[in-house]
């Protein structure tokens, strides 16, 4: 009888973790629902130049062309891929990428391009972070800990109060376009409750 019953949780938490798809995908039978391969849907354009001013606006006067050439803010149907790389002693560019998937805290209010004060109440990030290309803005949870550091910048007030995640460096009329794509697919994610399609 314990056989049985074992064999029947074993199903159903199979099933709970079963992406829906054709079966030409077999992923890792015990991963989180939200975290099986997204179909890739946008690339965001990056501006090299924008680039390498925000990383002078960090002090780093000669990035490596590393840095601009590995910069990229990709969107999948339950995620947000980017990697903004940190630089080092004005010659040395390493790695910082990061997967946000859309069942996390940074999506409780929409993305949107940055403007005066917008979100509040951060005036620097169109204002300093701003002239270094378009920004979108990841304003997350109004308060509360912990939040993740995701993209080029990561704003707090009074420690755990306001947290907001920037993406700097777009291209001219590429925020919105971002921000859009963003909450298109979060809308899609919740809407369908929290499927979405694979890449298989």
């Amino acid at each position: 009888m314990a056989a049985i019953l074992g064999d029947i949780k074993k199903k159903i938490e199979d099933k709970l973790n079963e992406p829906d798809c054709d079966g030409s995908f077999a992923p890792d039978p015990r991963r989180h629902k939200a975290c099986y391969p997204g179909k890739l849907v946008y690339s965001a354009k990056v501006d090299d130049e924008k680039i390498v001013c925000f990383y002078r606006w960090l002090c780093q006067c000669l990035p490596p062309a590393a840095a601009t050439a590995r910069t990229f803010v990709d969107i999948y149907t339950n995620a947000v891929v980017i990697n903004a790389p940190f630089v080092t002693c004005c010659c040395c560019a390493q790695d910082n990428s990061r997967i946000l998937f859309f069942d996390q805290s940074p999506y409780a209010k929409p993305a949107q391009k940055t403007g005066c004060c917008d979100p509040l109440p951060y005036c620097c990030a169109q204002g300093v972070a701003g002239q270094c290309g378009e920004v979108v803005a990841l304003p997350g949870p109004t308060v509360g800990c912990p939040s993740i550091g995701f993209g080029h910048l990561f704003g707090m007030v009074f420690c755990c109060l306001l947290p907001v995640n920037f993406i700097c460096g777009l291209k001219e009329g590429e925020a919105q376009k971002t921000a859009d794509a963003i909450n298109k697919e979060v809308a899609k994610y919740r809407g369908n409750g929290g499927k979405y399609e694979y890449m298989v």
